[in-house]
C-alpha cells in the first residue's frame, strides 16, 4: 500500500501579531470501505458492510478485527483472500477492500445492522459507499465576513468559562456558535463531538437560518471529515478548532472557502485556509493555501 499517515500542506502560523507562511504536516483522513464476498446458496455474492474513516495503514488488521468484533468471523482461517478494488477510480483503489471468505462459511450479515447507525465518536459510519462521503458542497459563504486577531484569540477564553459540564466531568466535547465580533450565540455539549455540533446548528436552524452564514463555529477538539461537512453544508463560514484538522478537513476547507483554523490558543493559531476573513492578512502578502498529496 501506497499511502501512509501524513500529507504537507502549506499554513499561515499566526503568533500574537506575527504571521508566517510555514510548511506543514496534516494527519491523513482518508474513507475505507470494506466489501464482502460470501457464498450463500451457491453463488458468489458481494456486499459493502460499512464505510469508516481512517488514517491509511493496517488496513486488513482493521477489516479482520472489525468482522471478528462484530461476529462475522471467528478467526482469520474464515478469510480466503483479500485485495483492493481496482475496478474504480484511481483515487479510490487503495479505500475499498474486498474480503473473500471461505465458502463453506455460513454467515449471518443481520449482526451489522448496528453498524450502519452513527455513533457518538464518528458521524460517518452508518455511510454504505465512499460516493455518499464525497457528496457536493457549498462554496459561496460568508459573504463580507471580516474578522480580527483580537476577536480570534478572546474565543478560547469564552467557550472555555462556558463548558459547564465539561468542568465537572472532564468527558465531553463542546461547539460554539460566534457572531463575527465574538459574541456568543449558542453553546452545546455531547459526547461525541459530531454530535455537539449537530446540536448547535440545529438549535440554530430553528431560531434563524442567516444566523449560520454570518457566524463562527468553535470546537474543542480536532476537526475531522464530519465536522468541517456539517460546517459546509450549514453554510457556516470559519471553523475554529483547540485541537489539529485532518487533511481531508483541509481539502474541504479549501474547496468550500471555509476559514479554518486550528491549534487555537489564546495568543497564537494555525491558518489553514481562508485567509482573505482575517482583517490581519489584508495588509501582509498571506500564502495561497495548498493541500499536497500525501508523501
Amino acid at each position: 500500500m501506497s499511502q501512509i499517515g501524513v500529507s504537507k500542506t502549506t499554513i499561515i502560523k499566526v503568533q500574537e501579531e506575527h504571521l508566517d507562511s510555514v510548511p506543514d504536516l496534516l494527519v491523513v483522513e482518508a474513507p475505507l470501505e470494506i466489501r464482502l464476498i460470501y457464498t450463500k446458496s451457491d453463488a458468489i455474492s458481494e456486499t459493502s458492510i460499512t464505510v469508516t474513516m481512517r488514517t491509511p495503514g493496517n488496513d486488513i488488521e482493521l477489516a479482520v478485527g472489525f468482522l471478528f468484533a462484530e461476529g462475522i468471523i471467528d478467526s482469520f482461517d474464515a478469510i480466503k483472500s483479500f485485495h483492493y478494488c481496482q475496478k474504480t477510480i484511481p483515487e479510490h483503489r487503495e479505500n475499498i477492500l474486498k474480503i473473500l471468505l471461505k465458502p463453506d462459511l455460513t454467515i449471518d450479515l443481520s449482526l451489522l445492522d448496528r453498524n450502519f447507525t452513527a455513533t457518538s465518536s464518528c458521524g460517518v459510519c452508518g455511510k454504505r459507499s465512499i460516493s455518499q462521503l464525497m457528496e457536493t458542497l457549498p462554496q459561496s459563504l460568508g459573504q463580507g465576513m471580516e474578522l480580527s486577531l483580537t476577536t480570534i484569540y478572546s474565543l478560547s477564553k469564552k467557550l472555555s468559562h462556558q463548558q459547564h459540564l465539561f468542568n465537572h466531568t472532564g468527558g465531553l466535547h463542546a461547539a460554539a456558535l460566534f457572531d463575527k465580533n465574538g459574541t456568543l450565540l449558542c453553546i452545546k455539549e455531547d459526547i461525541g463531538r459530531h454530535n455537539a455540533v449537530d446540536k448547535v446548528i440545529g438549535h440554530t436552524l430553528v431560531k434563524n437560518k442567516k444566523l449560520l452564514e454570518q457566524s463562527i463555529l468553535f470546537i474543542s477538539s480536532r476537526v475531522g471529515y464530519e465536522i468541517i461537512q456539517k460546517a459546509a453544508m450549514a453554510q457556516i463560514p470559519v471553523v475554529i478548532a483547540v485541537g489539529a484538522p485532518s487533511n481531508i478537513a483541509v481539502q474541504i476547507a479549501l474547496k468550500s472557502r471555509i476559514t479554518l483554523i486550528g491549534f487555537a490558543k489564546n495568543k497564537s493559531f494555525n491558518l489553514y485556509s481562508g485567509a482573505e476573513r482575517i482583517t490581519e492578512t489584508k495588509s501582509k502578502n498571506a500564502t495561497k493555501f495548498t493541500t499536497i498529496d500525501p508523501v
